[in-house]
């Protein structure tokens, strides 16, 4: 093989494996079922866009909910506040 060929299947690779790329960029919890399902069926054209939209699906995202009635600065935790 000559240098032209071995560069035209590196780029090649790294195209058909997109879908895995984007999910380790994401951080997706996925990413390693994402990279076998295109490995397997990525040859397919509807494995590959099945990969491509699982690695653009939704991340874990971390929700903070705060209350602003509980803590140590309400007025029903407050000892000075209550009556005798």
């Amino acid at each position: 093989m000559d240098e032209n060929t071995l560069t035209t299947l590196a780029i090649a690779f790294c195209l058909y494996m997109i879908p895995w790329i984007i999910s380790l960029f994401r951080e997706h919890p996925s990413a390693g079922a994402i990279f076998f399902l295109n490995l397997l069926l990525g040859w397919s054209v509807l494995g590959w866009i099945w990969a491509l939209i699982w690695s653009f699906s939704a991340t874990r995202q971390n929700v903070v909910v705060i209350n602003p009635n509980s803590g140590s600065n309400s007025p029903e935790n407050d000892d000075l506040t209550r009556p005798l």
